[in-house]
């Protein structure tokens, strides 16, 4: 079977997982996996059909695939007023309408527009849905039109797709879908260029606390500074390292005024974006890894630095304790409650038998293998 993967922008260096989970479902014979992208177009790149071009070639290409599309499947609408919308809807998405007996997988809830969506129904076509936290306990909460459309989203999809137990919770919570309609498939995390973290037993000054975070609200990175004041006003000598992309906007303001105010600019270190293999050029000096999130699904990072070795503090949310076991391969803090996330660490700091038998357990954290989650898509394909 033919596998469409609709990805808003491919590939995102923020989300290098999307082209590993590409390169893995190629190697698979059962299925044929052909990769479209919304935005991002590029000249050099011939094997992904890009949705979204500018220019007036373009424009005549989507006026033509519209036209034959509304002959061939829709006559009745030259007839309607509103054709020439139909014309421009069929034309762009001709990629749906050429592969009818296809499956189109689309990774983000909000790659699907509304008019896609209808046209979806409306051919009965299969589609499946990646869910992410922002789209199902995020959203919903804040925004009306937001819920209806997720929810609409999630009863008409074939299936959907979960990262984690908890957000398979929260859809069906939120939609009322049946839980045998959602697969939730773990995700193999890159273990590439994994950092052996040095011994922990003794911890030598000043102490490197770090985070790997894009920048955005429900990260609370700016939020854990709280965290930092508190150590070094009880005489810890840490310094935080925030790794992410700093991009422009209220955020990264409040990241660089709250540095200011709390005079932590010469405890806090914005690194910005740095790649994957580039981690260890940083990570050879940190001791203790903060995942402070408010929400979040499972991070990809968190594998990474759990079979690195590093003891994890993270937020107790949505995802999360899947993997981490308070006390025994990580540590849990009570969600945006940054003194807790404070007294955790004092607690990891003065107990160096803990702090090395975390360690200890982290490398042994089971994850998802390579070859299992690919079983595990072709029978979310196939079945």
């Amino acid at each position: 079977m033919k596998i469409f993967h609709v990805f808003p922008k491919y590939s995102n260096k923020y989300q290098p997982y999307n082209k590993r989970l590409i390169s893995s479902l190629k190697t698979s014979s059962k299925i044929e996996v052909e990769i479209v992208s919304l935005r991002g177009y590029r000249k050099d790149i011939n094997n992904i059909t890009f949705v979204h071009k500018d220019g007036i070639f373009n424009k005549l290409i989507i006026f033509f695939w519209g036209v034959f599309f509304l002959i061939k499947t829709d006559i009745k609408a030259f007839y309607k007023l509103r054709f020439r919308k139909k014309v421009r809807l069929y034309g762009t998405y001709r990629i749906v309408l050429k592969n009818p007996n296809s499956l189109f997988h689309f990774h983000n809830i909000h790659s699907i527009n509304k008019n896609l969506l209808d046209l979806l129904i409306q051919r009965n076509y299969k589609f499946i849905v990646s869910i992410r936290g922002n789209d199902v306990t995020i959203l919903p909460l804040i925004d009306q039109e937001a819920k209806n459309y997720t929810i609409k989203v999630l009863r008409h999809a074939w299936k959907i797709h979960s990262v984690c137990e908890s957000l398979k919770n929260d859809a069906i919570a939120l939609s009322g879908v049946e839980p045998n309609k959602i697969n939730v498939i773990y995700r193999t995390p890159n273990l590439n260029d994994l950092y052996p973290v040095k011994d922990l037993n003794n911890i030598l000054k000043p102490i490197n606390i770090f985070t790997v975070s894009r920048i955005h609200w429900k990260k609370c990175v700016s939020e854990s500074f709280i965290a930092i004041k508190d150590l070094l006003d009880k005489g810890f000598d840490v310094h935080y390292h925030v790794i992410g992309d700093l991009i422009n906007g209220t955020e990264k303001e409040k990241i660089i005024y709250l540095r200011k105010k709390l005079n932590l600019e010469d405890r806090i270190t914005l690194h910005g974006f740095v790649k994957e293999h580039d981690y260890k050029l940083i990570l050879k000096k940190m001791h203790i890894c903060w995942i402070p999130t408010i929400n979040e699904g499972i991070p990809n990072t968190l594998y990474f630095f759990l079979k690195s070795g590093f003891p994890i503090i993270a937020s107790n949310t949505d995802g999360i304790p899947e993997v981490i076991k308070h006390e025994i391969n990580g540590l849990l803090f009570k969600p945006y409650d940054f003194l807790d996330l404070a007294n955790k660490t004092i607690d990891l700091l003065n107990n160096s038998k803990n702090r090395v038998s975390i360690q200890e357990q982290a490398r042994l954290t089971d994850l998802q293998q390579e070859n299992n989650e690919i079983k595990e898509y072709e029978l979310l394909y196939l079945s």
